[in-house]
């Protein structure tokens, strides 16, 4: 399972990231309650990976990459269930709400250099429970001026 998606000068606030590949330069970040964002959510239930008695853990790689401006604030990636769906009538579906981000899946870039390729990952979380979740982005703020990065985010899985 992973996401990505792409910035462009996006201010402060969280955004729903793609599922699949890193999106293209034309490809906006989401937020919440924007029309169609109901896609970007995947289904996750622990059982599908359930191993004799062995727990199932969950960590996020991310993987940033910055053009040649240093965007000067800090992104912080997590796993979110979606708290409510919405969408008006004739509009597609919506992600209305994300809930409180998953305990241990979020792991923070601050910063980032220009022209540089940072990785980060997340410590081992357990698995939540069998829910829609989605995964979404934190700008702590105003990405300066002619900054663009590419997120990925990987969800990795392992027992012990």
């Amino acid at each position: 399972m992973w996401g990505g998606a792409q910035q462009g000068g996006a201010g402060p606030g969280t955004f729903l990231m793609y599922g699949g590949g890193a999106q293209t330069a034309s490809s906006a970040l989401l937020t919440v309650g924007t029309a169609g964002t109901a896609s970007l959510a995947f289904y996750l239930d622990p059982a599908d990976w359930a191993a004799g008695s062995r727990t199932t853990k969950l960590r996020i790689r991310t993987v940033l990459i910055t053009n040649a401006t240093a965007p000067g604030i800090t992104f912080t990636t997590g796993l979110y269930p979606v708290g409510t769906w919405g969408g008006a009538s004739g509009a597609n579906p919506t992600i209305a709400t994300l809930s409180t981000v998953i305990s241990g899946s979020t792991s923070a870039i601050a910063s980032p250099a220009l022209s540089t390729r940072t990785v980060v990952t997340s410590g081992d979380f357990n698995a939540p429970a069998a829910d829609h979740y989605a995964f979404a982005v934190v700008y702590s703020g105003t990405a300066n001026a002619n900054a663009n990065v590419t997120i990925v985010v990987h969800l990795q899985m392992r027992q012990v």
